[in-house]
């Protein structure tokens, strides 16, 4: 059943969220905002490897709260916001009739989704293609009867993100080549930013790729992860380029009215 969350307990929840995040790694200004040509450039260098990789990056040692979505074949990223909730990609299987699954590695357990609700904004795109502006509303909440596992990640970050460097990291499950799903991740660099999108370029250890739709874009704030964006698109169908995300505190109101 949807519930909507007072007004006051919605106030609380975003309160302290404009913390300063924790500082990059020591060297990280090397691939800071101005520097775009250094990380293309090291991204052509090592081009040939994608191919024999799920996204380009590393391997997640700490998985969060991300989890695999599973739809008619297909798969997506996601996040889980609380036991009954996970956020990810609107295109992730917006048709009405579709099942999603959700993998959690090392739980075999797989957990059936009751219901789940696609922005509005989105629909009406896919109603109207030429509306790019709806577009951008790329968002689906999906909503579970059993309670998921934890670790959940209900912060959202909501201070200016075109100003850090390499403090955001991607996850998500890519494209793979083999049987079974990896779950990477990579450092990304905010170049564009507005209240509702986001713009990423990559730091040369990271692509995101088909697949990682839907997974999360974290900003780590004094040790804990909080959501700033949702993966929409890659940037170029070869992955070497950057993607796009939607901004997750512009869309906090949406997610907490339908949140289960």
């Amino acid at each position: 059943m949807k519930r909507a969350l007072p007004l006051l307990l919605l106030s609380l929840l975003l309160m302290g969220q404009d913390c300063e995040p924790e500082p990059p790694p020591e060297g990280g200004n090397t691939y800071c905002k101005g520097n775009e040509y250094t990380i293309f450039d090291q991204i052509m260098e090592g081009a040939g490897s994608i191919w024999n990789t799920i996204i380009g990056g590393v391997e997640s040692t700490d998985r969060r709260a991300t989890v695999q979505v599973l739809f008619d074949g297909s798969y997506c990223s996601g996040v889980a916001i609380n036991p009954h909730t996970v956020l990810t990609a609107g295109h992730c299987g917006p048709e009405t009739d579709t099942q999603h699954v959700i993998r959690i590695e090392g739980d075999p357990t797989p957990y059936t989704s009751a219901y789940h609700v696609v922005h509005p904004d989105y629909l009406r795109y896919l109603a109207n293609p030429s509306d790019q502006e709806a577009r951008k509303s790329d968002l689906m909440l999906i909503l579970f009867d059993d309670a998921l596992p934890g670790p959940f990640v209900g912060n959202f970050y909501s201070s200016q993100l075109t100003d850090m460097c390499l403090g955001l990291v991607a996850q998500g499950y890519g494209r793979w080549e083999e049987p079974g799903a990896m779950l990477r991740e990579a450092k990304y660099i905010i170049t564009q930013e507005t209240d509702k999108y986001l713009i990423s370029r990559l730091a040369p250890e990271g692509k995101i790729c088909f697949g990682d739709s839907g997974g999360p874009l974290y900003a780590d704030v004094n040790g804990r992860p909080h959501i700033a964006g949702i993966t929409t698109t890659t940037m170029s169908r070869d992955c070497l380029v950057g993607g796009t995300h939607v901004k997750a505190t512009g869309y906090v109101g949406w997610i907490y009215e339908n949140m289960k």
